[in-house]
């Protein structure tokens, strides 16, 4: 297999041994169309988002003449994903705080005082841990 060839020319036999079998794997499904054909229609649609979200953009600016308004439609590519259950929640509190600063900025044209909103973003994440800190931790043997 000349996939196994590269591997153990680039890698050998160390402690990444294991995540390259995981990247080989994946590659092996590539190649075979198992991913592809295993897509849903909700990882269909979060695929195409940012194709979507740029010929919005576009129809807005060139048809409307709202550039400004039409840069919102990139706020699709981040919220698919949320809006159709494949993200945890977890993720949720950085988006919620972007659209009231674009909201705010957009509407009242507060740009200055609002940006101070970004500051509660660390402190979030500090009052309020990923759970999945600990299973990286474990899988990949990373010492803190």
């Amino acid at each position: 297999n000349k996939i196994e060839k590269i591997h153990v020319l680039l890698f050998g036999q160390n402690e990444y041994t294991g995540i390259c079998d995981e990247i080989n794997d994946y590659v092996n499904k590539v190649l075979e169309k198992e991913v592809y054909i295993n897509m849903n229609y909700r990882r269909r649609i979060i695929a195409a988002t940012p194709i979507i979200s740029l010929i919005i953009f576009l129809c807005m600016g060139y048809i409307f003449n709202m550039w400004a308004y039409g840069c919102l439609a990139f706020l699709l590519i981040p919220l698919m994903p949320i809006m159709l259950g494949e993200v945890s929640l977890d993720i949720l509190y950085p988006i919620i705080v972007l659209v009231v600063y674009i909201s705010l900025g957009f509407a009242f044209g507060i740009w200055h005082p609002a940006w101070i909103m970004f500051l509660t973003i660390p402190v979030y994440y500090i009052l309020f841990p990923a759970k999945y800190r600990r299973l990286f931790k474990t899988r990949y043997n990373y010492e803190n």
